[in-house]
């Protein structure tokens, strides 16, 4: 055997063994993954904070929110929301601390796409919105008590919050929380998708997030707790429950909002 070839044997020998040895160390899952793609001629190795920004960088983009004008026929869905809730506010006893009629002239220069309001009251807490809107019309189930919960927005005055029109989360944003909470576009919090649920109930008798469910990025209870909701058809109950911050399942996913009355 040639000296060239004893020191080929060598180092192939040597990084067979360094190979073996980090398959089997801490990390074997990860070097087995990034094996796999080398051996599929994909790159390799990349950082993870790379990555994750190319990733954020992409998702910035899909977020369009740039208003057009409308006119009042492509405007009935919103339109129509916003009679109804001089109707729950009646219904329910909440204050009706906006102009209902006023906005549906500024929601002439909304984004597209996004034809849902939802009323949100000054002062009225996650708590009082279950108990007063959620529980009166249907069975409500909660992980862990809704007020531990962060707002993304605080409820120190009332607000028109604008949403898509999609019985479960936005297609665009079936990512993490923790990928939505790193952009700088709002969602929907807890206490909104809990307003929501009640509204939307009232005006339909139908529920939302039957498939999947809608997590909210900046509400949460605890560095693990990230609050999420969703219909159990199964035992027919509207659940306030939390998801992972980085679980990242396509059956959950984020509701991005415009603020029509800041």
């Amino acid at each position: 055997m040639n000296i060239m070839l004893r020191r080929a044997l060598r180092e192939y020998n040597g990084l067979r063994h360094q190979l073996d040895k980090n398959l089997l160390g801490e990390n074997g899952h990860r070097v087995a993954e990034e094996l796999k793609k080398f051996n599929r001629g994909e790159p390799c190795w990349i950082a993870k904070e790379k990555a994750e920004t190319s990733r954020q960088a992409r998702i910035e983009l899909i977020s369009t929110q740039v208003p057009i004008l409308h006119t009042a026929e492509d405007s009935k869905t919103i339109f129509q929301w916003l009679d109804h809730w001089k109707q729950f506010c009646k219904d329910f006893k909440l204050k009706e601390e906006v102009d209902f009629e006023a906005a549906k002239e500024k929601a002439l220069t909304r984004p597209k796409g996004f034809d849902w309001v939802i009323y949100t009251p000054s002062g009225l807490t996650s708590r009082e919105v279950l108990d007063r809107l959620c529980s009166p019309q249907f069975t409500v189930s909660e992980s862990v008590s809704v007020q531990s919960y962060s707002l993304e927005r605080q409820p120190d005055k009332a607000r028109l919050i604008l949403c898509r029109p999609n019985i479960e989360p936005d297609d665009q944003w079936r990512v993490s929380s923790n990928t939505m909470a790193a952009t700088t576009l709002p969602f929907l919090d807890c206490r909104e998708c809990y307003i929501l649920e009640g509204f939307y109930y009232s005006l339909t008798k139908k529920h939302l997030n039957i498939r999947g469910w809608t997590r909210c990025p900046r509400s949460r209870a605890s560095k693990r707790k990230v609050a999420d909701v969703s219909w159990y058809e199964t035992s027919e109950k509207f659940c306030a429950n939390y998801d992972g911050p980085d679980n990242d399942d396509p059956h959950g996913g984020g509701r991005e909002t415009v603020i029509l009355i800041p």
